[in-house]
């Protein structure tokens, strides 16, 4: 389709194309020998201002250069008239400003929504006056584009401009290109022609730039589709699920008021939408703690980790140093204190909290010991997460999405649980300590990042027996070097009560029990806190348990929730049961 709407000519097509070849020959026997060589006149337009965001007025303004004749005295025409097109998707026209201050001056514009230059190919693209020629000879035209507006100015006056005088301004928003077809800001604004006349109706050759500034670089606007994803050890090893986490996001820094909240599916991923390119969010990640799984979090291998920290032995005795493998464990570690664990020296009022929870006792502290119906989350981004900064583990909830990105790891652990049994273990070398740093070399610290709490598997042989009218449920093992061990043993309350849990893991080590009967639940285990004793081979536990219904066997009144062991260099062990 072509635009008709076009200003007459001035002096006619015979004497344009007459002019043109004039000058042509002029130019061919005068290049040789003068000093001077004729310039274009020119259409400059560039942007005034500087813009990086979406929502951002872009203010281009539109010039006059003249040009010289090989005498190098200058054109003086005295109608000036061009075209320009706009991506309509890209940029919205809010206002257009003369700027020349002639009283004499003839001035207008057009405008056309939906319609794109298409050049004659023939000619160079920014031979303005060239490709208007072509247009009036139809071998230029307008095809129809809903992304694109044409916009022809024409300023006639009876003196010429100077140099670098203004035609007009124009005033743009920058719009946001979601859900539009373009992924960057270039190219967006274009000369098509030019159409200058002397006051003879001289045609003026023209040329200049054809593309505004790149804005390539403008920030901002709706991200679409932001994925964010979960890795945890509660996902990892089959403990739970994705679908067992949520997300909420803030503004950076704001903790108050939450911008977008939702669940992640099984695999532990989401898709966020009605975020904004280029801003900064913090994401806080926290596990549905109503979950049984939970009182297995802290356990008697977080104990045995904890104990040896807060013993601090050196390596020899003049100072102490660490035995932890990560920075980010002295946050996990420090649940004794008045905010959620922020790191700091672990002691003994940490592992006494933990050792008096195994073992049902309430204290009057305030501890962080995560559990059901009591978790406390630490959550951060992957790539990061227990970095050391001065000697401090950091976790940074911090995400940014732009056009290049729009994927984020983020990871979860929990109070409480040091070992990493349930939460995400550190997998930046930058979170790492060192042994050098270490007080004692073990295994793990010469495993990579992100493996050193790998646990071994012991296998244990159960019997349940009837004996004088009493259930008698006997843990047998030949399991060496356990410094501790723990059984959450759940029980028929229906069928069954608590008699007696008897001990014979040897002379020095230190058990526990806790019978907490409204859940039917027993908590039993050793612990030596010299990590020298180890627990007995043999049958270290039995329990006993009276009937309250007649039973004709032992099958099915007995369970088990947490079954592990630990070594004295804090790894893991858990049983698998016979």
């Amino acid at each position: 389709m072509v635009i008709e709407n076009r200003i007459p000519d001035v002096s006619g097509i015979n004497q344009t194309y007459e002019k043109m070849i004039k000058k042509l020959l002029f130019l061919l026997l005068l290049i040789p020998v003068v000093s001077f060589a004729q310039t274009d006149a020119q259409l400059a337009y560039s942007g005034v201002n500087t813009v990086t965001k979406v929502g951002d007025t872009l203010v281009v303004k539109l010039q006059y250069f003249e040009g010289k004749d090989a005498n190098n005295t200058a054109i003086a025409p005295t109608l000036y008239q061009f075209d320009f097109q706009y991506n309509n998707k890209l940029l919205n026209l809010i206002s257009r400003t003369w700027q020349p201050a002639s009283t004499s001056a003839q001035k207008a514009y057009n405008s056309w929504n939906g319609y794109k230059f298409t050049i004659d190919d023939t000619k160079d693209q920014d031979d303005f006056d060239g490709q208007y020629l072509s247009w009036l000879s139809n071998d230029a035209t307008y095809t129809t584009n809903a992304d694109w507006s044409v916009e022809r100015v024409t300023f006639q006056d009876v003196t010429a401009l100077g140099t670098g005088d203004e035609f007009i301004k124009y005033e743009f928003i920058i719009k946001d290109k979601f859900n539009t077809n373009y992924s960057n800001y270039a190219n967006i604004l274009n000369a098509n022609w030019a159409n200058y006349k002397e006051s003879d109706g001289t045609q003026v050759s023209v040329t200049g730039n054809t593309t505004l500034t790149d804005l390539g670089a403008i920030e901002g606007g709706n991200a679409g589709d932001v994925s964010i994803s979960v890795e945890s050890n509660v996902i990892t090893n089959n403990i739970g699920d994705g679908a067992d986490f949520i997300y909420s996001i803030y503004a950076k820094g704001d903790t108050t008021n939450v911008l977008a909240s939702g669940a992640f599916d099984a695999a532990g991923d989401a898709t966020v939408a009605g975020l904004e390119n280029d801003v900064e969010y913090d994401l806080y990640i926290s596990i549905d703690d109503s979950k049984t799984y939970m009182d297995n979090v802290v356990t008697v291998s977080d104990l045995a980790l904890v104990f040896a920290e807060a013993i601090g032995a050196g390596n020899n005795p003049n100072g102490i140093s660490t035995t932890f493998d990560y920075y980010l464990q002295s946050i996990l570690a420090n649940v004794v204190g008045e905010t959620i664990p922020n790191g700091g020296d672990i002691n003994f009022d940490d592992s006494y909290e933990i050792l008096a929870y195994l073992q049902g006792v309430t204290s009057n502290n305030t501890t962080y010991i995560s559990k059901k119906d009591d978790g406390y989350n630490i959550s951060g981004i992957k790539s990061t997460y227990g970095d050391e900064v001065n000697g401090i583990a950091t976790v940074s909830p911090t995400f940014k999405p732009t056009d290049s990105n729009k994927t984020f790891n983020f990871v979860h652990g929990l109070a409480g649980d040091v070992n990493f049994s349930h939460g995400f273990e550190p997998t930046s070398n930058n979170a790492d300590i060192t042994a050098a740093q270490q007080s004692k070399s073990t295994e793990r610290t010469s495993a990579a990042a992100g493996v050193k709490f790998n646990a071994e598997e012991a296998t244990l042989d159960l019997t349940s027996e009837l004996v004088d009218g009493k259930v008698i449920f006997t843990i047998n093992s030949e399991v060496e070097e356990m410094i501790g061990s723990q059984f959450n043993i759940l029980y028929d309350t229906t069928r069954l009560t608590l008699n007696d849990v008897v001990f014979d893991t040897g002379n020095t080590m230190t058990n526990f029990s806790n019978h907490i009967e409204a859940e039917g639940k027993v908590v039993l285990g050793s612990f030596d806190q010299n990590f020298e004793a180890t627990v007995k081979t043999g049958a270290p536990y039995k329990i006993i348990f009276t009937p309250t219904v007649e039973i004709q066997n032992t099958a099915g009144l007995i369970s088990f929730r947490v079954n592990e062991g630990v070594k004295a260099d804090g790894t893991q062990i858990i049983f698998k049961m016979n």
